[in-house]
């Protein structure tokens, strides 16, 4: 997971180190069986076992997919995709925080709930690249984040499983409300948090401006993923006039779908 690999969606760049921090405060505890906290303060530890797994396999099995899928938020931009977390984390609060008080044990295995809302949405809109046959079973390159969520689910019994299952839930009927999917942040929210994030961004150069006539292969196939219906120009030709910006470019894809199809 080097830099490069995080640029342009700078809410997985953010969220990567969260879960990492709140897993390391969660193993932490748990290796200290006899640290006393006290009853007002039991609250940190629901909080950060949603954002936190429990084992040192979970946190990097976790981490990997978040990384993994960051094709979503190159296909949704940062925007939607930031509002789709929080979404999910307000929601599966609500059903953990639900059953934590029918049944105490019942307490957050890490974000499975907002991992498999994200994969709900990975599963219907980005395609296979290729496909195999191993062992008379259909194989594809979205095998290799299928089989890590799987091991998740089955990580610790029931509990993980209904979190898993909550997290398809919501990330399902995100994706089918549509009043729920145009929900942004509000505009000064965004502005802050792009600065913030984004601040190494703006270092314009003669020689950025001589290189934005090339694209770069990486792109291009990232692009071709996410649309299989668009030929290698039309997708060179978004990521130019977008300079590189995957964000842009999906926009602009987009837009140029939408007003074909009129």
């Amino acid at each position: 997971m080097d830099s490069e690999g995080f640029r342009n969606v700078p809410v997985t760049k953010l969220l990567v180190p969260i879960v990492g921090g709140c897993s390391s405060l969660v193993i932490a505890y748990n290796l200290r069986p006899n640290l006393q906290i006290p009853a007002q303060a039991q609250l940190w530890r629901f909080f950060a076992s949603q954002w936190g797994f429990q084992s040192l396999g979970s946190t990097f099995i976790g981490t990997w997919l978040i990384y993994r899928m960051k094709i979503i938020e190159q296909r949704y931009g940062s925007s939607k995709y930031a509002a789709l977390i929080f979404i999910s984390f307000i929601a599966s609060s609500l059903v953990h925080t639900g059953a934590y008080i029918l049944e105490p044990s019942m307490i957050p295995n890490g974000p499975l709930s907002i991992l498999f809302s994200i994969l709900y949405q990975y599963q219907k809109i980005v395609p296979p690249t290729y496909q195999m046959r191993l062992l008379g079973l259909p194989v594809t390159d979205k095998s290799y984040v299928y089989l890590p969520a799987v091991q998740l689910l089955l990580s610790n019994s029931f509990s993980s499983f209904f979190s898993c299952f909550c997290g398809f839930l919501i990330g399902s009927i995100y994706d089918n409300t549509t009043i729920i999917k145009q929900w942004r942040f509000p505009t000064a929210i965004r502005q802050f948090v792009a600065n913030y994030l984004g601040s190494n961004k703006k270092k314009p150069t003669r020689k950025v401006n001589n290189v934005q006539s090339s694209v770069k292969e990486e792109d291009v196939q990232t692009m071709s993923a996410m649309f299989p219906d668009y030929s290698r120009h039309e997708i060179e030709k978004a990521l130019r006039t977008a300079k590189s910006d995957l964000n842009r470019a999906t926009d602009i894809l987009l837009t140029s779908s939408a007003s074909s199809s009129r």
